[in-house]
C-alpha cells in the first residue's frame, strides 16, 4: 500500500503545501481519489495522467478526471472538505510511523528493509512478494536481486 502525503505541513484545522498552490490542487486531487478509490489498478491511471500533467506544467486535474470517466464533482467537493484533512492527518500518521523512518522522498519500504536501488524495483517486488498466486512480470530473469547481503 501507498501513502500520499506529499510535503504538506500538517496543521490543526488545515492543510498548507510547501509547494505552488497549483502543484497543490493537483496533491489534493490525487488524495481525493486514491481515498475514493479502493482498488490500485483504479488509482494508477489516474496519478499517472496528473504527473504527466505536472510535466507540462498544466494543473487542470479534471483533464484526466473526465478522460478516465471519474466523478469531477465528487473529486472536486473533497479537494474543498474537510474530508480532505482527515485523509491528510490519516496519511501524516501511517508515515510518521515508517519503519524504518522516512527519509526522503520517494521512500519505499519492501520487507522491512527500504529500497534504495530502483532501477531493480521489479526484483525486489517479486523476491518479497509472499502470495500463492504469480505476480505478472516477475519470471525467474527478473528475480536477480537480492534482498540483503546474507542470501
Amino acid at each position: 500500500m501507498s501513502v500520499y502525503y506529499s510535503r504538506a505541513l500538517n496543521l490543526i484545522f488545515s492543510i498548507s503545501f510547501r509547494d505552488h498552490l497549483d502543484t497543490c490542487i493537483l496533491n489534493k486531487a490525487e488524495l481525493c481519489v486514491i481515498d475514493a478509490l479502493p482498488n490500485v489498478n483504479e488509482q494508477v491511471p489516474f496519478i499517472s495522467c496528473v504527473e504527466r500533467l505536472r510535466l507540462l506544467a498544466d494543473h487542470q486535474w479534471e483533464t484526466c478526471s473526465k478522460k478516465l470517466n471519474l466523478n469531477t464533482e465528487l473529486i472536486r467537493d473533497c479537494i474543498h472538505s474537510f474530508r480532505l484533512l482527515l485523509i491528510e492527518k490519516r496519511n501524516a500518521a501511517e508515515i510518521k510511523a515508517l519503519q524504518p523512518p522516512l527519509e526522503g522522498v520517494p521512500w519505499i519500504v519492501v520487507d522491512g528493509q527500504h529500497v534504495e536501488g530502483y532501477p531493480n524495483f521489479i526484483s525486489y517486488i517479486c523476491k518479497a512478494y509472499k502470495g500463492t498466486d504469480p505476480l505478472p512480470g516477475c519470471s525467474s530473469s527478473v528475480n536477480s536481486v537480492k534482498l540483503d547481503a546474507s542470501e
